[in-house]
């Protein structure tokens, strides 16, 4: 299994995206329509930054929420422990 499988945002029921959401609410940068008039915004609410021909989730400026993420790309078994650079490449396959 991937980060393909470990986020498919076709299930926005999953944690990770209610505290995303959630995140958007907390996170000053996501109050800014200056800031934010540079992503889409989904129909289910995720900001969203087309980048280098990938459409990736903008992540909320939230400590909790970021290392789930890195957590989960690295340290469960099913990411299967990979170092930094192979981290960095599974979280930005999907992630801003």
């Amino acid at each position: 299994m991937n980060s393909v499988t470990l986020f498919n945002f076709s299930n926005p029921q999953h944690t990770i995206y209610k505290a995303i959401l959630q995140g958007y609410e907390l996170d000053e940068h996501f109050l800014d329509q200056n800031a934010i008039r540079n992503y889409h915004k989904s129909s289910s609410g995720f900001f969203i930054k087309n980048f280098g021909g990938k459409r990736l989730c903008v992540v909320p400026n939230i400590s909790s929420i970021r290392e789930h993420i890195l957590f989960v790309n690295h340290s469960i078994p099913l990411a299967g422990h990979p170092g930094i650079d192979k981290t960095f490449e599974l979280v930005t396959r999907y992630f801003w």
